[in-house]
């Protein structure tokens, strides 16, 4: 009995036959979903790649002006960054220009000749920044002698994956903001996410500083 057990397993063991209908049927599937999560990565790094490098060049460029920013400024750059962004997706651009206080250094301000300025369309917490607010995030601002200018510039790209992440999902934007409507659904990559990246630095001459003109005005 048991040598005839031993020798079917063998016999199965050793059988190279098959069906490629149903192996096909097997792994078609896992197939699938490893070209769609692939492709999903691919773009999602490209995507996030791209803001980056666009909000160096806006950074750059603000920190490189003279005689200060007009609202025609803002509006050029945020059109620059829809464009290299791919404006299919919805992307927010907001600008800060701050100092340290020179009687507390650890105290950020926004100053006499400070200013922020928003473009594009974001959720209700998406404002121009307050003294207040930049002091709520101490922790994410590299340390610099007061009382120096420094430039902040904040992008955020709302992206939704070229295919859902999750099968029949109902996810919308609102507001600018990303929702999941269906958290439960069936994974094939990323959940749409908003890709977010700031860069600070100083002016590039000290002696010029980059006030908001006329007036102050972000519009």
């Amino acid at each position: 009995m048991m040598k005839s057990l031993r020798l079917r397993a063998q016999r199965f063991g050793s059988d190279t036959s098959g069906s490629m209908s149903v192996e096909t049927v097997l792994i078609f599937p896992l197939l699938l979903w490893f070209y769609l999560s692939t492709f999903t990565y691919f773009d999602a790094y490209r995507t996030q790649g791209t803001n980056i490098k666009a909000t160096f060049t806006i950074a750059d460029a603000i920190s490189r002006e003279p005689d200060g920013i007009f609202p025609a400024h803002l509006d050029t750059m945020y059109t620059m960054m829809q464009f290299l962004n791919n404006s299919s997706h919805n992307a927010r651009l907001r600008v800060t220009v701050f100092s340290r206080d020179t009687d507390n250094p650890d105290n950020f301000i926004l100053g006499p000749t400070g200013w922020s300025c928003t473009r594009g369309s974001g959720s209700v917490n998406f404002r121009n920044h307050t003294s207040a607010s930049l002091n709520a995030m101490k922790a994410l601002i590299p340390p610099s002698p007061a009382p120096d200018q420094l430039i902040m510039v904040e992008t955020f790209i709302d992206y939704a994956p070229p295919f859902s992440a999750r099968l029949f999902d109902d996810e919308t934007s609102e507001d600018g903001m990303i929702r999941q409507g269906n958290p439960d659904g069936f994974m094939i990559g990323l959940s749409p996410s908003t890709f977010t990246h700031r860069e600070i630095l100083r002016p590039r001459s000290q002696a010029a500083l980059v006030p908001l003109r006329p007036n102050g005005q972000c519009s």
